[in-house]
This record gives structure tokens, sequence and C-alpha cells, in this order.
């Protein structure tokens, strides 16, 4: 199945949508209860047979039942989350703030601090570790609690990181 996640720009709510096969879609507004005017998705997971979408402001939502439906449970209640993970039984999420956020099924989040100065743009799962980038910092975390600084490239800002293995 695939899941794509975003906004409505007519709407201004939170779109998710599924396909079979990406070819025809199946698109439906999420209606968050939520303070803000404006509110989106900008990463999608999936682990241990669950969906997460995430996005502005700690929206986040979590379908059990192959993006059929979806049930809100946002991640912050304030940061937006810009990536997620799933590794090691966990979903691991970053964004705006100095946290991650884990959790094992993606209903319940803690947040954890990694002492980022900047947002974390993005975070990948490399089979052992949890990597987690943004404006000239990068953290590693073998759990997605416990961070160390790593820095990749100093004066750069990395927006998406990815892990291929056997390559």
């Amino acid at each position: 199945v695939y899941v794509a996640v975003g906004d409505n720009t007519y709407s201004n709510k939170p779109l998710i949508c599924q396909s079979p096969d990406a070819i025809s879609w199946a698109c439906q507004n999420m209606t968050p209860s939520m303070p803000n005017n404006y509110v989106g998705f900008d990463s999608v997971s999936y682990g241990s047979g669950v969906f997460v979408a995430a996005g502005y402001s700690g929206l986040g939502y979590y379908s059990t039942d192959n993006g059929n439906t979806w049930q809100q449970d946002n991640i912050s209640s304030s940061n937006t989350i810009y990536s997620m993970v799933y590794g090691n039984g966990t979903f691991v999420a970053v964004g705006i703030g100095s946290n991650s956020y884990t959790s094992a099924n993606a209903q319940s989040w803690i947040p954890h601090s990694i002492n980022a100065m900047y947002p974390l743009k993005t975070v990948m799962f490399d089979g052992t570790n949890f990597w987690a980038s943004g404006y000239n910092e990068t953290f590693i975390s073998s759990d997605g609690v416990n961070w160390d600084i790593h820095l990749i490239a100093p004066s750069y800002t990395i927006n998406d990181m990815i892990y291929v293995p056997n390559l």
C-alpha cells in the first residue's frame, strides 16, 4: 500500500492519500482538533503494522488498518515535526525544538532532550543507530532517547538522509 501526506491548499486541512498501486488514489482531509488555523503533514512513517503521519504544531495521526482509517494523537503540543522513522521497535520523530519524540505504538509519545540549537530536518535509521540532522548539527543515538553530537558537515544544512545497506 502507498501512503502520501501533505495539506489541502484549498481547505488548509491536513491531507492523507492512500493507494494500492500508486495509480489510483483515495485522499481524505483530516479535521484535527488543533487551535491553529493552518495544519498540515510533513512526514509519514510505517512500522510494526502502524502508519504515522505528523507535521505542523506537533499534529499526529496513526492508522492500524493499512491506512484506511486514521486517529488523531498529537506527537507534541506545539513543535512541528519534520521527519519520522521506525527502527528497533521504536518510532522516532524530530523537528522544531530541541527534542526527539519516541513511541513504541505511535499513540503515546515521550519527549527527550536532544540539545539541538536549530530545528532538525530529518531522522533516519541505519539498522543500528538513529541519525538526526538539520542546520549545522547531526546527532546519533542507539535508542532515539540519548543523543550524541556527530558532525557531518559543519556550516551546512542537512535536509534529508538515507541509508542503503549492502550498496
